[in-house]
Formats: structure tokens, sequence, C-alpha cells
């Protein structure tokens, strides 16, 4: 009975987590509360340290709200989500985000990032992440760059919760291989003026398409993935769109941020169309500057057709610049 129990409980994490992921085991580019808050969408205007998660090439790209903190070079983020509380089954699926960047707005940055997705009791996975940019100058009259190149190194691991027979036997304990994930990532401005700025960016993810499965003698393939952004960043407005490309899959992603109070309170908002066909999540935010350098952001979003029976989302995170 309780291995039939455990077996259950896989299917149903199995199952929350192609709703969450909309593909596979770290299929998950999601970043901090900020981006989650506007709907996923970070590609083209990924801040602080998400470009860890979405797009290397924004490690060296602060947005028009961030100039007056250009200044600080280290960052330091954490997050954490509890994903999709009040499942009948008890179930309880969370995320733990942190990120370090050194040289944030600098011609070059580097930064290392930790997540770790789990089902209490029955799943993990953790995503060790390194990531490098540079922004590159593409004329005499360009002194900021407006080319930005970045690079992602991973490495992932995925462990599941041994199943005990009544006895006291260890009937399965399944551990995954450590695998090697690259990423590139290209961002580009096409205007910059006083208002603000319009970035266009492309990532490609899962270059070395890793086998993440339990045994060399099966394959688990995680598919190629191109995701293509553009957004507009002005002081008191931003927003981005995003269409990633896997294999048969298309997922759309738009978000907006608005400073309601000028660096004090911003208000976000998204819409994610996971698949064209897996359903869609509606996304909400705010993010509150408890100083220059302090930022509190939540996010909330709740899925339309696919898990049933849950109170939505929640993202926290917190951003520290010095």
């Amino acid at each position: 009975m309780q291995r039939r129990r455990a077996v259950l409980r896989l299917i149903t994490w199995a199952v929350l987590l192609i709703a969450v992921a909309a593909h596979a085991a770290f299929e998950d580019l999601w970043g901090g509360a900020r981006l989650l808050g506007m709907g996923g969408v970070g590609v083209a205007i990924a801040g602080d340290a998400d470009g860890l998660w979405t797009n290397p090439a924004a490690l060296t790209r602060p947005s028009a709200s961030d100039q007056a903190l250009i200044e600080k070079r280290h960052l330091l983020t954490m997050s954490y989500a509890a994903l999709y509380p009040g499942l009948s089954d008890g179930s309880q699926l969370g995320q733990f985000v942190a990120g370090y960047l050194l040289g944030l707005g600098e011609p070059q940055s580097a930064g290392v990032g930790w997540k770790r997705t789990f089902a209490a009791g029955l799943y993990r996975e953790d995503v060790l992440t390194l990531g490098l940019s540079r922004r590159i100058p593409t004329g005499e009259k360009d002194q900021i760059g407006r080319l930005s190149l970045g690079l992602l190194l991973r490495l992932l691991q995925w462990d599941l919760a041994p199943i005990v027979a009544p006895s006291g036997d260890v009937l399965e304990d399944l551990t995954g291989p450590v695998r090697l994930d690259l990423s590139l990532g290209l961002a580009y401005l096409l205007g910059i003026s006083e208002e603000g700025q319009v970035p266009v960016a492309v990532a490609i993810h899962h270059l070395t398409t890793p086998n993440v499965a339990a045994s060399a003698d099966y394959q688990e393939l995680l598919p190629v993935r191109v995701v293509i952004g553009i957004g507009s960043e002005r002081t008191r407005t931003r927003w981005g769109l995003d269409v990633g490309l896997s294999q048969q899959t298309v997922d759309v992603r738009l978000g907006i941020e608005q400073a309601v109070v000028p660096d004090r309170f911003y208000a976000r908002a998204g819409f994610r169309l996971e698949g064209l066909a897996l359903g869609s999540n509606l996304t909400l935010g705010f993010g509150i500057a408890l100083s220059p350098e302090t930022r509190l952001d939540y996010a909330f979003w709740f899925p339309i057709g696919t898990v049933q029976e849950t109170w939505g989302s929640h993202r926290f995170g917190v951003v520290y610049r010095f």
C-alpha cells in the first residue's frame, strides 16, 4: 500500500511539474519575483540577477530605472515560491532561488546562482549556475556598448525519495546523474534616449541537450529552447514580450511594470500562454523599495485550465545592492 501511495504521489508530482514548467524537469526558466509578477517575461528586460535564469546577456544590461544605482557593483537576491498550495493530496511544492552578481552595470560581469525545486518528502532538483556577460561597442559612436553577449554554465541534478516497504526495506532509490548544461544569450539596444531604451534579445538554452534520465540506458534529453524577446524600459514603465520555441511547442509571455510611486512602489501584471495547448496563467505582483539599495518583491500567479483545486502560487523575493 505504501508503495502504491508513493507511486501515486510521484505521478501527481510529474503532472504538476508539467503544468509548472510546460515541459519536463529542468525546463523551468523562472527568475525572481519581479519578473514572475510580469508573467515570467525577461529575456530582453531581465534585471537584478534574473539573467542567471533567463538570458546571461542581461547581466551587464542595467535597465533605465536602474541608472541611479549603476555605481553599485554587487547584488544579492533571494526568493521563495510556494507552488499551488491547497492541493487536495496535501502536496507541498516549492522553489528556492539565490543569486549573486558582481559587476552590475559594468562592461563585464559575472554571477552565480542556485535554484532548488522540490516536492517535500518526494522529489527535488538542483541547478547550480555560473553566468558571464560582456558588453561590446558596435562602433566609434557607441560609447556604452549596445550589444551584450552572455554565457551560462549549469550543473543539473535531481533526487527521488526512496520507496520503502512496510518492512523497512528500500524498494527503489533513484538519484539522477550530475549533468552539464549550456546556454548562450544576446541582447541589443535598438534605441536609447533620455526617456528610456528599447532592448531586443535572444537566448538559447540546453545547447548540450543533457540526458537527465536516471540511467544511461534511457534517454530523457532536455530539448534546445530558443526564446526571443523585445521590451521597452523607461524611468517609470517597463514592458516585455517573450516567445519561446522548443520542439513543437510555443510559449508566449507578456508583462508590464509601472512605478506607481517613483523609486518606492511598483505594480506589475502579466499573462503566460504555456505551450499554446497546456493552458495559461495570469500573474500579478508588486515591489516595495525600502531604500535605494533594498527592494522587496511579491508575485502571484493563477493557472487557467491546468492545475485544479489550488489557491494559486506565490513568490516572495528580496534584492540588495551594495
